[in-house]
């Protein structure tokens, strides 16, 4: 009789310990807005990134997350902005200008950019759409 008991005891133990760990004060992710727009940090840090540190700090740091996917890179500027289009790029570009975009595939469904110029940080631009976006 008293097993059940036991059971739920530790089962409510743990999927409370994995709601704090994944829903909880310690993932800065919870603290931006979750909206849809987009977000543009040309100074000062989020997500534990600050503009001006290397790529690589920022890398690894944005890889920290759980449910962060690789990095995929860019050159070249949108059209909309007078560019000739972007360009996709087989690794980071730590010369010129570059982005480099993660897709955060945990519950809060966005993505993070990385603007970098000469492998720094120059633009943190962000966007989150929620649990209940559906990307067709």
């Amino acid at each position: 009789m008293r097993w059940p008991l036991l059971v739920t005891i530790v089962g409510g133990a743990v999927l409370a310990i994995y709601a704090v760990v994944e829903y909880g004060p310690t993932d800065a992710r919870n603290s931006i807005p979750i909206d849809g727009r987009a977000y543009h940090v040309t100074y000062g840090e989020t997500l534990g990134v600050r503009v001006g540190d290397s790529w690589a700090v920022a890398d690894a740091t944005i890889r920290r997350f759980p449910h962060m996917q690789s990095a995929t890179w860019e050159t070249g500027d949108l059209e909309r902005d007078g560019g000739s289009g972007l360009r996709s790029a087989s690794g980071p570009v730590l010369t010129g200008d570059a982005r480099a975009s993660y897709d955060d595939r945990s519950w809060r469904k966005g993505t993070v950019t990385l603007r970098v110029h000469d492998g720094r940080v120059a633009e943190i631009v962000y966007s989150y759409f929620g649990p209940f976006y559906v990307d067709f």
